[in-house]
């Protein structure tokens, strides 16, 4: 093959593998925008691969990320394999330095006529470049799919389980964000409105049966009670909003306002003075939990399981609170035995065996590495392997949390002490302490 038919041959390697990464890098941007604009809910108007990748967007981005890694190291082969023609007989190092410029110079021209433009014309129309690349990244995804699946499996078992699973969790489409921004020079972000986007991306993984008061802690108002009754259970409970139900809460029929009760003047009928409740599914993500409320106005929608059953009750500031923090009322019970999380000062918290599991995380600022249990209580039993017992301690020595079982119920835990130690403490674990491995 004379010089003339391998550079041609090198040209057209370069030019298909420039062609695809182009795609790979469109199909990319284009999913990082459009699935914000979509929550992850396919669209009718766009094409079957589009509204795959759409719905699968964390592997489709994860398998993107591996393809274009791929691309850059073909192309930076060809490259250099153009180069080396030019140096036949050149010494050793350079050959290196001239490997290592033209890897350099493609990355530089990469970053400035490719992955720039592929953001700003993935950008202008998310859907629109969804439509026309998904057909031809599908060829690319189902190439590597196999391949990520693959080593993936190699991986865990070169590195554990384990270790393995929370890489595997990682959302590559978030890079695909950080650098458009980057790209845009954007300014840095505050520290507490990176926690609240953080918090947004949770969003669609966390559902309303983890976030809800539990059906054996809603206190409701009965319709065949007098007044005076229900205004007692007010009285007790302290909330404002209280389901009207007629006996239990499977007979839901609205939500009373005590603010509507009080300007109502004397005698208010409350089968009046009710308003909507919403029945919602407890596997229903917040990312959809929260529009439904915003747009009928709702403060309050009942949790039901696949049977119909209700489980729970869910307000808009459980929703909230996922988003900007712990959001309390401005009267109400400050020691009820819900899910609260209290900072009691000097690294020591006092938390409710109920507290959801990533609500703890979050407050704590730590990772336990786990989704079984929901619940912190549920968390500490897992951990110990049986139920404890009062003024048992636990220590996690991963997240430097040392856990004081306070209080416990019939079936559950009701309270604990919890004292978070500073990375550089030392271990002073006394010999009786339970310590999870």
């Amino acid at each position: 093959m004379d010089l003339a038919t391998k550079t041609a041959v090198l040209i057209l390697l370069l030019a298909l593998a420039i062609a695809v990464d182009f795609i790979c890098a469109c199909e990319g941007f284009a999913l990082s925008a459009a699935r914000f604009k979509s929550a992850g809910d396919p669209k009718p108007r766009l094409s079957r691969w589009a509204n795959y990748f759409l719905r699968n967007s964390k592997r489709a981005a994860s398998v993107n990320f591996i393809a274009r890694a791929a691309l850059f190291s073909c192309e930076a082969s060809v490259l250099c394999a153009g180069a080396f023609a030019l140096l036949e007989a050149a010494p050793w190092w350079e050959v290196a330095l001239v490997f290592a410029l033209v890897c350099a110079v493609a990355a530089a021209l990469r970053y400035a006529f490719l992955e720039l433009p592929a953001a700003s014309f993935a950008d202008s129309n998310p859907e629109g470049v969804l439509q026309a690349f998904s057909p031809f990244f599908a060829a690319v995804y189902a190439a590597v799919l196999p391949l990520k699946l693959l080593f993936g499996k190699i991986s865990a078992k070169a590195f554990g389980e384990e270790k393995i699973s929370k890489a595997l969790s990682y959302d590559f489409a978030d890079v695909d964000v950080k650098l458009r921004a980057e790209a845009n020079e954007a300014a840095a972000l505050p520290e507490y409105a990176c926690r609240i986007i953080k918090n947004a991306m949770a969003l669609p993984e966390i559902s309303a049966c983890d976030v809800m008061l539990p059906r054996s802690q809603v206190r409701f108002m009965d319709a065949d009670n007098s007044l005076d009754e229900n205004i007692l259970v007010a009285r007790q409970s302290g909330y404002s909003r209280y389901p009207l139900c007629r006996g239990s809460l499977d007979d839901c029929l609205g939500v009373v306002n005590l603010w509507d009760i009080f300007v109502a003047g004397p005698n208010p009928d409350l089968l009046k003075l009710k308003r909507e409740i919403v029945r919602l599914k407890e596997n229903e993500p917040l990312i959809k939990v929260l529009p439904k409320l915003l747009k009928y106005d709702l403060h309050m929608a009942l949790v039901e399981d696949d049977f119909g059953g209700i489980i729970g009750v869910i307000t808009l500031n459980d929703v909230l609170s996922e988003l900007v923090g712990h959001i309390s009322e401005d009267f109400g019970p400050k020691d009820d035995d819900g899910a609260q999380i209290v900072s009691l000062g000097g690294g020591l918290y006092k938390i409710s065996g109920l507290a959801p599991l990533h609500r703890v995380e979050d407050f704590l600022d730590v990772d336990f590495g786990t989704d079984a249990p929901s619940t912190f209580g549920g968390l500490v039993t897992l951990s110990l392997g049986r139920f404890p017992k009062e003024g048992e301690r636990i220590f996690f020595k991963e997240q430097r949390l040392r856990v004081t079982v306070d209080k416990v119920g019939s079936k559950r835990i009701i309270d604990m002490t919890a004292r978070l130690e500073d990375p550089e403490t030392k271990n002073d674990t006394e010999e009786t302490e339970n310590i999870p491995q």
